[in-house]
């Protein structure tokens, strides 16, 4: 996959940008790569734990990977530091897992 080299490259410049991680680990999964989309998921969401989108590609990724309680559990994180940051209260909607039940995080 081309976007791959580009990206590693790109990283050599900046290699703390939670972008380039996150389109990394995007290409990775699409490669089916778990291992490696989770890798880059997770610096990405260490560099910025406000990036939405990778955040949520990590869930994903981790209950994909068959990690379902990690996954469960970086769900249930993300949602908390979303309620702080933004000061509401909402329960996680299914854009992450569909077919999933979810217990309330309060």
């Amino acid at each position: 996959m081309r976007p791959i080299p580009l990206l590693k490259e790109c990283l050599d410049y900046s290699h703390e940008d939670p972008e380039i991680h996150y389109y990394l680990g995007k290409c990775y999964e699409e490669m089916g790569n778990l291992t490696d989309a989770i890798w880059h998921l997770q610096l990405a969401v260490q560099f910025d734990p406000s990036h939405d989108a990778s955040q949520l590609a990590l869930i994903r990724v981790l209950d994909k990977n068959g990690q379902k309680n990690k996954s469960i559990e970086t769900a249930r994180l993300y949602f908390q530091y979303k309620k702080a940051d933004l000061n509401i209260s909402f329960t996680p909607a299914v854009c992450c897992f569909p077919n999933t039940w979810f217990p309330r995080l309060n």
